[in-house]
């Protein structure tokens, strides 16, 4: 597997592929979202109505992930939610990558 990165070369290879495998674990969120709650049809005539259609799906598919919790829908039933060297602030938004080679 190739992957082109313009992280610093002091990254390990396997945190560059584990921090892949987390964004694809976004990719699948949006894709869920997408097709379940039907995000890619907005039935209405108005912008304003169709903000507020877009919202209340959106808070619904948040209400559902929330309630999902920790059922991992990796094809790869292993993997972790997010690496140890990435942090989260308290709205649970990864906001840090550092590499750990000091230790």
């Amino acid at each position: 597997m190739f992957v082109i990165t313009s992280l610093p070369a002091e990254i390990s290879a396997e945190k560059i592929l584990a921090c892949y495998r987390l964004r694809w674990q976004i990719e699948l969120v949006f894709k869920r979202m997408k097709s379940l709650l039907q995000l890619g049809n907005i039935p209405t005539k108005t912008e304003e109505a169709g903000e507020v259609w877009i919202n209340g799906k959106i808070l619904l598919s948040l209400l559902t992930e929330k309630y999902l919790g920790d059922i991992d829908f990796s094809p790869s039933w292993n993997i972790r939610r997010e690496p140890e060297y990435m942090e989260r602030d308290q709205a649970g938004v990864i906001y840090n990558f550092h590499d750990d080679t000091s230790r």
